[in-house]
């Protein structure tokens, strides 16, 4: 059987989320999911999330690096904005562009 590829934790990224800034009154657990399949393992996360009695969920990815407000700024405008259920980041893409 093939080994997977699961990501690597940069030291940038390892940084970043070291950095991060926990909202004022909120708490915080991780859930680990080492070898698991990323849906296998968001679906845990979820139900880890629920369990806690967790307001929200947050899932960041290896190959993601974000500012340290990050989690202020979404919790303040989702806290702020009662009709929306999601807030995310702006996530860019590298791709080659294919002329047609």
């Amino acid at each position: 059987m093939a080994e997977k590829h699961l990501g690597l934790i940069t030291p940038e990224w390892h940084r970043a989320r070291q950095q991060l800034v926990m909202p004022p009154g909120h708490t915080q657990i991780e859930v680990y999911a080492d070898g698991m399949e990323v849906g296998v393992a968001r679906c845990s996360a979820v139900q880890a999330a629920r369990d806690a009695g967790l307001k929200y969920l947050f899932f960041i990815d290896w190959d993601t690096l974000i500012p340290p407000d990050s989690l202020l700024k979404l919790c303040y405008f989702l806290d702020n904005n009662p009709d929306y259920d999601i807030a995310a980041g702006m996530y860019c893409m590298k791709s080659i562009r294919l002329s047609s």
